[in-house]
């Protein structure tokens, strides 16, 4: 089992254990990764928000001290608002922050939705996500309007979320560790290798490629990288990149958009 090394850095409330947070774009393969560590780690999986489904997913204080007693591994998608980043700080805990190109993640949010929607039972409201709203009126739209409808209600989302945390790893004091969903499914073994590091956990790295290889599978989200280059027109790439206009300061590079 893995083992957290005394820091003398937690907020002192008896013997504080290790929350690792994975907090992502939805789409950018956090299930896998939270699955791998998991494995690697042998931590309880414990959710740090009110409930899943229809809602944001910020941070809820009940939740986040009730998981202070256990090691847990938490995988959510929250900007960082001011009451997200307090009880971060207040609680030391340090995230996980996971992206994906964002054209990717347009083509493969698009297919979820409508995954979804045609699954949901007749009693669930499964119009709102944690990026926008969409109801089954989006099931008869054409495709090249549903990618439309994509852009235009989630992408900002997508561009605020990168912001809010581009701008709090540089501004405050809490520490993050960044990484791709390209970087976790092509080159997973140096990602926990890092990821270990970052929480200072105590593992042996003879359990790297045994993970891997056991949680590899057909039910977590691993699409194809550069589907999106390929599948959206030149002027719908052109709306996404027209809202990086309004943060000239932000460096859009490690979600493609380096050249905006």
């Amino acid at each position: 089992m893995g083992s957290k090394k005394e820091t003398g850095s937690k907020k002192e409330m008896g013997s504080k254990k290790e929350t690792i947070l994975i907090n992502a774009f939805p789409r950018s393969g956090s299930s896998y990764l939270r699955e791998m560590i998991l494995r690697l780690t042998d931590f309880k999986r414990v959710p740090l928000i009110y409930q899943y489904g229809s809602t944001e997913q910020n941070l809820y204080l009940p939740a986040v001290t009730d998981a202070l007693s256990s090691d847990t591994v938490s995988q959510h998608h929250f900007c960082a608002t001011d009451s997200n980043v307090f009880l971060l700080k207040e609680f030391h805990i340090s995230p996980i922050i996971l992206v994906r190109n964002i054209f990717d993640v347009v083509v493969s949010n698009k297919e979820v939705v409508i995954k979804h929607l045609k699954a949901a039972a007749k009693d669930y409201f499964a119009g709102y996500s944690t990026t926008g709203y969409f109801n089954e009126s989006y099931l008869e739209m054409d495709e090249v309007t549903q990618y439309d409808y994509s852009i235009d209600m989630s992408a900002a989302w997508y561009i605020h979320f990168f912001v809010s945390w581009y701008e709090t790893a540089r501004r405050s004091n809490i520490k993050t560790f960044w990484t791709t969903y390209d970087k976790v499914v092509n080159d997973s073994q140096n990602v926990l290798k890092k990821i270990s590091k970052f929480y200072q956990l105590d593992i042996n790295e003879e359990k790297f490629d045994p993970v891997i290889q056991g949680t590899k599978s057909p039910n977590l989200n691993v699409g194809i990288s550069g589907r999106g280059e390929q599948i959206l027109s030149a002027d719908q790439k052109d709306r996404i990149r027209r809202y990086c206009k309004y943060f000239p300061d932000t460096d859009f590079s490690m979600i493609g958009l380096g050249d905006h």
